[in-house]
């Protein structure tokens, strides 16, 4: 639901600066998920969120730091869930853009940086 919500509002205005950040709930490759017994259909979830994104024409801004963004509380288990991605238009603007995955705290989730040279740098 929330994909096909973000998919209709990019559709009002194609063009332009887009910036999609946040808990996407999935993965993109099995590397990015340890610990969770793999269910028969995530490959095509994979496949389903991967084509999500061509279709929304976002690249994923490169990421430095912790390969995983999401944790259980028991720490045995742990999936790369939170990204930013964005349109191509971004990164003619800001090509220089990285994403840091920090260290997390109270929340089962680490917080994620976008940084720019010219951005400056902004926590979601």
């Amino acid at each position: 639901m929330l994909w096909e919500s973000i998919r209709q509002l990019k559709s009002l205005g194609p063009a332009g600066l887009w910036c999609f950040l946040g808990d996407f709930n999935n993965i993109r490759h099995p590397s990015e998920r340890v610990g969770v017994s793999h269910r028969g259909g995530e490959d095509n979830s994979i496949n389903e969120f991967n084509d999500w994104i061509v279709d929304l024409e976002v690249v994923e801004i490169p990421s430095v730091g912790r390969k995983f963004t999401w944790f259980k509380p028991n720490g045995i288990a742990k999936s790369k869930l939170d990204r930013f991605l964005v349109s191509h238009e971004w990164l003619d603007r800001w090509s220089d853009c990285t994403q840091f995955i920090l260290d997390r705290n109270f929340s089962d989730h680490c917080p994620i940086l976008l940084r720019s040279k010219i951005l400056g740098a902004k926590t979601f």
